[in-house]
């Protein structure tokens, strides 16, 4: 049974800023780990940041460093957690991540919907662009054109409506020194 054992603050990071709650702890007569209901009321349960805070914070750390996180909510947002607290926040998704891979990732492919004539699906996790190998007109590219220097050989290539590289140009580019 537990029982009534002191009033409790504690700062919670949220959308608004920081916010001080009054809570009443409580703990079971033998001892042992203390119950606050508030706390399991509000999904706040060894938490120190919303989930509002947490996805805003996550989101962007995602995309940046902690530091520039901190930075960025320091100039845009109402909440300002500090580098320690954004690498914690990130160290706990990363753990329960983990934790929870493989209903993670079922969750995740049961909502994915390919369209029918996608024959290949190409990701680059790092933003390098992936070429394929297809047949047919590369959509986005500009078409290349070649051009000979009588000189040299050089081919000079050169996008549509673009005039051809001037034959100084043209020898700098093929010179021994550039």
């Amino acid at each position: 049974m537990y029982r009534y054992k002191l009033d409790s603050q504690k700062e919670f990071l949220t959308p608004g800023g920081l916010m001080t709650v009054r809570r009443r702890v409580y703990q079971p007569d033998a001892g042992g780990k203390c119950f606050i209901p508030v706390d399991a009321a509000w999904g706040m349960e060894g938490e120190f940041a919303t989930v509002e805070v947490r996805d805003a914070v996550l989101f962007s750390v995602a995309l940046s460093t902690p530091k520039e996180t901190e930075t960025l909510l320091k100039k845009c947002a109402l909440f300002h957690p500090s580098e320690t607290a954004i690498k914690t926040m990130a160290k706990e998704m990363g753990s329960w991540l983990e934790e929870h891979e493989d209903r993670v990732l079922a969750e995740i492919r049961a909502e994915e919907r390919l369209p029918e004539e996608t024959r290949v699906l190409c990701a680059s996790l790092d933003g390098v662009n992936v070429l394929l190998a297809e047949k047919g007109k590369k959509r986005g590219r500009p078409q290349q054109l070649q051009e000979r220097d009588g000189r040299n050989g050089l081919v000079v290539r050169r996008g549509p409506g673009r005039g051809p590289l001037s034959a100084t140009v043209a020898n700098s580019l093929c010179s021994e020194d550039a």
